[in-house]
């Protein structure tokens, strides 16, 4: 099966950014002696904070900051799965983001309202594109790639329209699971 670049004739017209007023941002950042939790007060920290303190101080803020940076937490997980970025987020996917997905996903009713508003959600998002897709015409012939498909929740509505899907996602775990679904078309 050939894949290409999903094509489809949409039309829409180029439009303008709204002009909009800068966004202003303020912070309140805790004495860090009153913190109980250091990540609570990293997460008010950006790089639009600007914070003024004492001697002191200084040290306390720069924990706080190396457990707020994100290149750091990255490493910190490549080397646990001994490896770089790619090897990290094929790790997630085929475990812990795998089974995420299976909670809000998967045929159960057992998910708190959060988890059901991200199901409902995707549901609408894939509902929609299929419509936007179908309005345009009949999709039977049309090539798609869908790279990092996940568990299919957009290449197997496409095939039932005819679509010729080429799929593949970086986690073996969500590809067994959309073969699993499209046994039951």
């Amino acid at each position: 099966m050939a894949s290409s670049v999903f094509f489809a004739p949409l039309h829409y017209p180029l439009l303008s950014p709204p002009n909009r007023k800068p966004l202003s941002i303020t912070a309140a950042v805790p004495p860090l002696s009153t913190a109980g939790d250091l990540s609570t007060v990293a997460d008010t920290l950006d790089s639009t904070t600007i914070a003024v303190i004492g001697g002191g101080s200084v040290a306390a803020l720069a924990a706080v900051l190396s457990l707020a940076d994100p290149e750091r937490r990255r490493q910190m997980q490549a080397e646990e799965v001994g490896g770089g970025d790619k090897e990290v987020v094929k790790e997630y996917f085929n475990n812990d983001g795998f089974q995420r997905w299976r909670r809000i996903y998967g045929e159960t009713d057992d998910v708190n309202k959060v988890q059901l508003d991200i199901r409902l959600g995707h549901s609408k998002t894939v509902e929609n594109a299929m419509k936007m897709l179908l309005d345009e015409g009949p999709l039977n012939g049309v090539t798609v790639c869908d790279a990092g498909c996940g568990t299919g929740s957009m290449s197997i509505p496409l095939a039932k329209e005819g679509a010729v899907v080429s799929a593949s996602d970086i986690s073996a775990a969500m590809v067994a699971e959309a073969e699993k679904l499209v046994q039951y078309l």
